[in-house]
């Protein structure tokens, strides 16, 4: 009889603890880490805490359809960018569809034309992830980025638009 009152008592004080957990990193609390734009030869290593134009970014992507990402320190394009829309990708949760600006033959800028934000988590979820995903493309210079955790579909998403931009423009 006390070995049953004994393993009750820890049950529910075992999920009462663990109910009562909380993550320091769920969805919604989440914003975007900046990653300052590598010079040639130095590393993609992260900063400690989002800087304020992380911050900003992320603000004007959640009030704004579409959002741009260009290196920290870009002005906008010059006169001999092009810009290239890619491939509309549809995924489970929606439409990703990016447009690439190129000057000099390189990826200078990402703007995102469609992206999945037909209830608030799909939204969240985009806010969250295309600034990452748009700073991960002008650092690769391709459309070799990684997923965004969370957000995979969206990812895979605008990984094929990207890499659609980039054949047309070498196409």
């Amino acid at each position: 009889m006390k070995r049953a009152a004994f393993a009750l008592v820890a049950t529910v004080l075992g999920l009462v603890l663990l109910l009562g957990f909380k993550t320091t990193h769920g969805r919604t609390g989440i914003r975007p880490a900046a990653i300052a734009a590598p010079s040639a030869g130095s590393s993609r290593a992260p900063s400690t805490g989002p800087s304020a134009s992380a911050r900003s970014t992320a603000r004007s992507t959640a009030s704004h359809p579409s959002s741009t990402t260009r290196p920290p320190g870009a002005s906008h394009p010059s006169s001999a960018a092009h810009s290239v829309d890619g491939s509309p990708i549809a995924t489970p949760y929606g439409v990703v569809q990016v447009r690439s600006t190129f000057a000099g033959g390189r990826l200078v800028g990402v703007t995102v034309l469609q992206a999945p934000s037909d209830n608030p988590q799909s939204q969240a979820l985009t806010t969250y992830a295309t600034p990452i995903l748009g700073h991960e493309a002008l650092v690769a210079g391709s459309a070799q980025i990684d997923i965004v955790s969370g957000a995979s579909y969206t990812s895979d998403g605008y990984a094929q638009s990207l890499q659609s931009t980039l054949d047309k423009r070498n196409g």
